[in-house]
This record gives C-alpha cells, structure tokens and sequence, in this order.
C-alpha cells in the first residue's frame, strides 16, 4: 500500500464510521502499523528469493 491509499482509507473511514477522532486516531495507527509490517514481510521475502537464487546458482556451479 502507498501512502495515497492509507489516506483514502482513512478518508473513507472518517465518512462512514461516526466515531469520535481518538478512535478514529486509533485505528489509523494499527492500519500505518499494520502497513509497515507487510512491506517489511515483503522486502524479507524479496531478500529471502535472492538469498535462494546465489544458493541455486552455486549448488550449479559446484556440480559442474
């Protein structure tokens, strides 16, 4: 997620929830949170891949 789709759902969450701004405060914080999170999974896996893609390549090269 970009930061222009957290502030649209954060917008869209304002409109429909009638709840009052601590809250709504609340739970922007889980959702930035929460943000955060997946792009760290996703830059752990995106290293993992690359971890596994040298191993490949050396288990390769030690066969020849």
């Amino acid at each position: 997620m970009n930061q222009w789709q957290i502030e649209k759902l954060l917008v869209m969450s304002c409109q429909f929830n009638e709840m009052n701004l601590p809250n709504q405060l609340y739970y922007f914080s889980i959702l930035a949170r929460m943000t955060d999170l997946i792009q760290r999974i996703f830059k752990i896996s995106l290293n993992i891949n690359y971890i596994l893609t040298i191993v490949e390549k050396l288990r390769s090269e030690m066969q020849k």
